[in-house]
């Protein structure tokens, strides 16, 4: 058995509270070469919701990919998803082996993918992300839903629009989150923030409560999320050849991060799949659907 990567400390603090901080958990020079790439990503993004061209009038490749949220009279951009199918640099990096080794560490070999996206808080005009448990309970109530693991580029403070989360809120099911929010804008109660460094993971269960204020700060807040699921949560739901098909990207990540030389001497994350796919079946296999929940 491969070496855990979570101590018992945080997986009984992820346990009781929803939520673990791994703190300076991926290199500085890969966090660096995220940082480059997403600035790329967002450099060409499209102009605004339902454009199909950049900045420059060049054509966006998966342009509904790109969420943006609605603020004085502008469309600022909010999110990237499947960035996997965007960005070789996050694919090697979702290929990170102390990355799918935490994950393993919470559903050991029946470890499948759940979805991928970038959250992007541009300086001073960062948007909010409502109070929610992610997913639309497809599975019912049940007290494993998944998991997101945030790396973080950038400081996150409560100025730039960190995370809050309410600890034990994962233990509840399905929440009426109206409920424990006192005020309209407000908090819920019990809500605190979860401040980041770059380099930085934050796992946060599904079921968690959770969300975090503007950006109104000069400074971005950029997190790149990769989830995941226990098979058992999606196979009475998702077809196994659906579920099969996504747990190829992971698969196709460790294969690229393994054969781009950046990562001398590191040791692979072992994924066995059915079938490796072929480097031509990338886009196919990363326009995978999400195995929602």
């Amino acid at each position: 058995m491969p070496p855990d990567i979570l101590t018992p400390d945080q997986l009984d603090h992820y346990r009781a509270y929803g939520y673990v901080a791994l703190r300076n958990f991926v290199a500085a020079a890969e966090v660096a070469a995220l940082r480059q790439e997403i600035d790329r990503l967002i450099a060409h993004a499209p102009v605004a919701r339902g454009a199909d061209a950049d900045a420059t009038g060049s054509p966006v490749a998966h342009p509904r990919d790109f969420a943006f949220s609605d603020g004085d009279g502008t469309q600022v951009l909010n999110r990237i998803s499947r960035p996997l199918l965007h960005s070789d640099v996050v694919l090697r990096s979702y290929g990170h082996p102390r990355l799918l080794g935490a994950a393993r560490d919470l559903y050991g070999d029946g470890l499948v993918p759940f979805a991928e996206s970038i959250v992007i808080k541009l300086p001073q005009r960062g948007a909010p992300f409502a109070w929610h448990q992610d997913g639309s309970f497809k599975s019912g109530a049940v007290p494993e839903r998944g998991v997101n693991f945030g790396l973080y580029l950038h400081e996150a403070r409560e100025a730039n629009g960190c995370l809050f989360v309410v600890p034990k809120s994962h233990e509840q099911g399905r929440i009426d989150i109206s409920a424990l929010i006192a005020a309209p804008g407000g908090r819920p109660r019990g809500a605190i923030p979860v401040e980041a460094a770059p380099g930085d993971v934050l796992v946060h269960s599904r079921n968690l409560v959770h969300g975090s204020f503007a950006n109104t700060s000069p400074d971005p807040r950029v997190t790149v999320y990769f989830g995941y699921h226990a098979r058992a949560t999606v196979a009475g739901i998702y077809e196994e050849a659906h579920i099969e098909r996504r747990r190829q990207a992971i698969a196709l990540a460790v294969r690229r991060r393994q054969r781009s030389g950046l990562f001398p001497g590191e040791v692979p994350f072992d994924y066995p799949v059915d079938q490796v796919p072929a480097e031509e079946a990338r886009d196919e296999v990363l326009q995978t659907p999400p195995l929602a929940v």
